[in-house]
């Protein structure tokens, strides 16, 4: 099949840009304006960039070593070579797979018999019956790279003064080097407002620059079409991929992706499919991507509108670029202990390699965070698809995983840091995904379970697949509605949009309506217990020495469900619906519900028998759900259950667990819990040693996303908790703990911007490991305020002025406060 651009939509794109690409300009002018960009990155012959920066002495040797940047929708890795660079690119819907496939069977009956032989100690012959009658095939299909722009700069073999460095701050990725005494500046970001990915490359010599531009990309699989091929007109020009996932027409995507060249000076001719450009004193490229994901309308019309819009813009795409992503990074600032002086003149590899031989640096465990902010801002926006395994930037046609949407802890991990790290806009997808989730996940509810409401389980897909597949061991696990759904609460929660929740009700409410009829009845106990259900995605070891996986109660199930309906209360009671059908059915099951169960050794149990892991240091801690993400287990109302949490903790890490970078990461969070700082900042410091890639991307081992996300969600849980409620009537809210898990290691420090539940933003500052100052900016509930255990406030203020502070036990309460009022503690 042979498909070429439309002469008139061509046409269209150039002549539009033409002006722009003839403009007179000074020369000179173009890097003094390219380096206002990237302000951070300075030649190699100055210092160490300052700031949340990332930087290189050498280009990306690896994909695993380039720099990311996104929109949202579209991304790039940007390398940073020189004499051929490569920028690889993603568009977040390019996926293989169809909308109507994985329909659910009829399987109530099935699901009853296997729960029969479970409740009756028949477990060998209960799971044998579920995998032979429940699960699904799993499914081939992946999310898949757009492609690749390849930039050729003939000569360039030997330069010196090279640099590349991604500013966090700005968005920019920047490459800089000398060629015979003639400076390079290339600079790369992904534009929000305008929809499109902007490389430019400037040069202080005239005339300096050379240079090919190509898009390469593989078929996504045997008979799936592709057609590369590009086109000129006045000094300017467009090379496009054109291709789908799937060979057959009905199934996948088809997708497209547009360079647009636009050189200053010099000459811009056609190459077959690629573009020469030479003796040119700049040259601006802008990359436009997309599916027919979202409908079925002209992709070639669609990259010319954001072609054309970009092209004759008036304000610099770059100055609103920065504009846009400053003003959301610039809302968190964190400052650890400043690392020693010869850490911060190393390049960002060298330095974490110093990590990983034993040394400390603190402030690229802050540079850690400021990147995860960074990367659900570039990959998480409005209107487009979540996070998945990667974020979004995937090199492969067939990703680890498919670069999908595991929903048993990684999706979830994923948005951990959303709401207190004050990206709440990127929690939009999550919502939006979990919505057309549910549709699927209504009909696999009532098709496979006999139930109301909505379930999923362990993995799914641009497509919403909800469906149990695979083996037992991971897919028999109908959990992934209810865990999900606690997202909608949270999001509340921290910043009281209404509206926000009202949608997220259904959710919640459906959720909950499922568990209200998949739960049974313990034969032998009485209580409501969820089932037949895995321990993602463990097993354990039966009296014959055989190993199994299913159970009915086990310790992830109850704390997931109890949950989803304390969270679903919570939403009932902010809307008005304390009386819905629903509500009631939780109240009255609640006192029914089974709770975890400890074991004759202390720890928790994570079936509802005892029986032996089969893999002690398993990288899933699904039994300690209560204990993070949800707050079940808390030191003030359950000690008992932080305790055995505390001792199954301890087992699984002398058993080798924490492992993979997302586990690890989860540690960090389970460890701020406890209130046990050192011990958190141990394994956060871990985290960076043992799981994370030279360009700071976390390490499973490969590539995966969800560590990056939950060690700065770690970091922010030992600053700040909020998920503690005190007080009744018109007083009761969340209380602000400042600093709940302070290591000893933290002499000085602080941080601004972070948002605690209630709708409360926080700064806090101490110095030689005393409280210096406090500072909250009042949200939308009544204000209570924990401080580090030693800690004494001696007043507080608002605005100069003294006001009332009450000592409530271990808190303080601040009465008749107003949202947007400032209390300043006093020490």
């Amino acid at each position: 099949m042979r498909f070429t651009i439309a002469a008139s939509t061509l046409l269209l794109v150039l002549q539009a840009a033409g002006a722009r690409a003839q403009d007179p300009a000074p020369a000179a002018s173009k890097p003094d304006a390219a380096a206002a960009a990237a302000p951070a990155i300075e030649r190699s012959s100055q210092p160490a960039p300052d700031g949340a920066v990332i930087w290189f002495d050498q280009p990306a040797r690896s994909w695993n070593e380039a720099l990311p940047v996104g929109n949202g929708r579209l991304g790039a890795m940007d390398y940073g070579s020189v004499q051929e660079s490569r920028l690889q690119l993603n568009e977040d819907s390019v996926w293989q797979g169809r909308r109507d496939d994985l329909q659910p069977r009829a399987l109530a009956m099935e699901v009853a018999d296997v729960r029969d032989l479970l409740l009756a100690g028949k477990v060998r012959e209960g799971q044998d019956l579920a995998q032979r009658t429940l699960m699904d095939p799993e499914t081939d299909r992946s999310h898949q790279t757009l492609g690749e722009l390849v930039l050729r700069m003939p000569g360039m073999e030997r330069v010196t003064g090279y640099r590349r460095g991604l500013d966090l701050l700005t968005g920019i990725s920047a490459t800089t080097w000398t060629k015979d005494g003639a400076n390079y500046m290339r600079t790369v970001f992904a534009s929000k407002p305008h929809d499109v990915v902007v490389v430019e490359l400037v040069c202080d010599k005239p005339r300096g620059i050379d240079l090919t531009v190509a898009l390469e990309r593989q078929p996504s699989s045997e008979g799936c079409p592709l057609v590369i091929d590009a086109g000129t007109t006045k000094g300017s020009g467009i090379v496009r991929v054109w291709g789908r996932t799937e060979a057959d027409a009905a199934a996948g995507v088809t997708f497209e992706a547009s360079v647009m060249a636009l050189p200053r000076g010099g000459t811009c001719v056609q190459d077959g499919a690629t573009l020469r450009i030479e003796r040119a004193d700049s040259v601006y490229l802008v990359i436009a991507g997309r599916t027919d994901y979202w409908g079925k309308t002209s992709l070639s019309d669609r990259n010319a509108k954001d072609l054309t819009t970009a092209a004759t813009s008036e304000q610099p795409l770059r100055d609103e670029h920065i504009k846009w992503f400053s003003k959301r990074m610039r809302r968190v600032t964190i400052d650890l202990d400043p690392s020693d002086p010869a850490a911060r003149a190393l390049p960002t590899d060298r330095r974490r390699a110093r990590m990983e031989a034993g040394q400390p640096d603190p402030e690229l465990i802050a540079i850690h965070a400021q990147f995860a902010r960074y990367l659900l801002l570039s990959c998480s926006q409005p209107g487009d698809l979540p996070a998945n395994l990667q974020g979004m930037w995937n090199e492969h046609l067939k990703a680890p995983w498919g670069a999908d949407y595991h929903t048993n802890i990684n999706l979830q991990m994923n948005y951990w840091a959303c709401e207190v790290l004050n990206t709440p806009e990127c929690f939009d997808p999550l919502l939006a995904f979990t919505e057309s989730l549910a549709v699927r996940g209504a009909k696999v509810a009532r098709e496979m379970y006999g139930a109301g409401g909505w379930c999923a389980h362990h993995t799914s897909d641009a497509w919403h697949r909800a469906t149990a597949t695979g083996q037992t061991v991971w897919g028999l696990w109908p959990h992934g509605g209810g865990w999900l759904a606690r997202h909608g609460w949270e999001h509340y929660a921290f910043g009281g949009d209404l509206a926000q929740l009202r949608r997220a009700w259904p959710l919640l409410r459906g959720a909950s309506e499922f568990y209200l009829d998949w739960l049974v009845r313990d034969p032998a106990s009485g209580k409501l217990i969820a089932g037949p259900s895995s321990s993602p995605e463990n097993s354990f070891v039966l009296p014959d020495g055989s190993r199994a996986d299913l159970g009915m109660g086990n310790a992830m199930d109850q704390e997931i469900v109890e949950d989803c309906w304390r969270c679903t209360l919570a939403a009932a009671e902010a809307l008005g619906e304390q009386e819905d059908r629903i509500a009631r059915r939780i109240r009255d099951a609640l006192p029914s519900l089974a709770r975890p169960m400890i074991g004759t050794d202390g720890r928790l149990m994570e079936w509802s028998k005892p029986w032996p892991e089969a893999e002690p240091g398993h990288r899933h801690m699904s039994h300690l759900y209560g204990l993070h993400p949800a707050a079940l287990f808390t030191p003030e109302e359950t000690p008992e259950l932080i305790a055995a949490a505390r001792k199954s903790l301890e087992h699984r890490l002398a058993n080798g667990g924490g492992h993979t970078g997302w586990s690890r990461a989860w540690l960090v969070n389970f460890f701020a819990r406890l209130r046990d700082g050192n011990e958190s900042w141990r394994q956060l410091n871990e985290l960076l040693r043992k799981s994370t890639l030279s360009n700071l991307f976390d390490n499973h081992p490969p590539f995966q996303i969800d560590g990056n996300f939950g060690g700065a969600a770690g970091l922010a849980e030992m600053m700040l908790q909020s998920h503690q409620r005190l007080g009744e009537g018109a007083e009761r809210g969340h209380v602000v703990h400042v600093l709940p898990a302070w290591p000893d290691e933290w002499i000085n420090g602080g941080y601004q911007g972070l948002r605690a539940r209630g709708g409360h933003e926080v700064l806090a500052q101490w110095r030689s490991h005393a409280m210096h100052a406090v500072r909250i900016e009042c949200g939308f509930e009544p204000l209570w305020i924990r401080l580090p255990k030693g800690c004494e406030a001696k007043g507080a203020s608002s605005d100069g002025k003294p006001v009332a502070i009450e000592r409530r036990g271990e808190a303080w309460f601040v009465p008749n406060t107003m949202p947007g009022q400032r209390i300043d503690l006093v020490f």
